[in-house]
């Protein structure tokens, strides 16, 4: 993105460049001819070095090419502004993705972790009381303590979704967050 701010500052100093060949131009010099020794010594100023002053103006004649130069400029400095807004978009609408799955995530950390995987845990318990009373078969007790399984997978599943979305945010951000979480469930 810095990249892209820098061009387009560059295309505006182009664009500022451009518009000045509509002016003449002055040039200024001084300029010194060593002639060697004298010659003729009987001339006066034979073998003096001459300095000589210089003075050139250039006129913009050509304004169409100035003018087409200009625009081409302009049309530069106006696509490289385009891609930087651009690519501002597709990081917004990427950042604002990303932050959803990672409440996505976040909720159903908490779904599971508060709601789901204890009320497996007691369910689990209730098969393992009614086995023990005879009134559950084993498979009974097998199928709860799969469930429990299953949702505590889903759980550790949620929360390295959440960490993913987490190094995303970080990398679309270009920095680490201030205050991330270590091992918590709560960021």
């Amino acid at each position: 993105m810095l990249a892209l701010d820098h061009e387009v500052d560059r295309n505006a100093r182009v664009v500022d460049l451009a518009r000045l060949s509509f002016r003449p131009d002055f040039a200024f010099g001084l300029d010194w001819v060593d002639t060697g020794e004298a010659i003729n010594p009987l001339l006066a100023d034979s073998g003096k070095d001459p300095l000589v002053a210089k003075v050139s103006m250039t006129v913009p004649i050509w304004r169409s090419k100035y003018r087409a130069a200009v625009r081409d400029s302009e049309h530069r400095r106006e696509e490289a502004r385009q891609k930087r807004e651009g690519l501002g978009f597709a990081l917004e609408s990427r950042l604002e993705l990303v932050l959803f799955k990672f409440h996505d995530a976040e909720r159903k950390i908490d779904l599971f972790r508060d709601t789901l995987v204890p009320l497996a845990e007691a369910s689990l318990e209730v098969a393992q009381q009614g086995y023990e009373a005879g009134n559950e078969s084993f498979l009974d007790v097998i199928d709860a303590q799969r469930q429990l399984l299953e949702l505590q997978l889903a759980l550790e599943r949620s929360r390295v979704d959440r960490e993913q979305r987490l190094a995303e945010i970080e990398m679309l951000a270009g920095r680490p967050l201030a205050s991330r979480p270590a091992q918590g469930d709560q960021p």
